[in-house]
Order: structure tokens, then sequence, then C-alpha cells
């Protein structure tokens, strides 16, 4: 394996997992705040709603 052959593939995939891990990161975020979001809002609707907090505490 000559050393001068290619010697754009180790910064090339350098890049790409410098790319690959941020990409990652964010979709990581982004999902965890659209579950925090989701969470918070069904929260909210389950206290406004009366008929689902009767179901919730009193489970027929």
């Amino acid at each position: 394996m000559q050393p001068n052959a290619t010697p754009n593939v180790p910064v090339y995939l350098l890049a790409h997992l410098r790319l690959i891990s941020a990409f990652a990161s964010a979709s990581l975020w982004f999902s965890s705040s659209v579950l925090r979001i989701s969470i918070m809002h069904n929260a909210r609707i389950m206290l406004r709603n009366p008929y689902v907090s009767m179901l919730r505490t009193n489970p027929a």
C-alpha cells in the first residue's frame, strides 16, 4: 500500500466522520427536543381535559 497513491483518502474520511458526527448530534438534539415538546403538549392536553384526567385517576 503506497502512501502517495491516494493521499486524499484520510482527509476525506476524517471530513466525512466529522460531518456524520455533527449530523448525528444535530438529529439527536432535534429528536430529543421534539419528544420533549410533544410530551409537554400531551401533558398540557391531559391536564386541560377533565375526561382524560377522570379516566386517568379512576380507571373503570
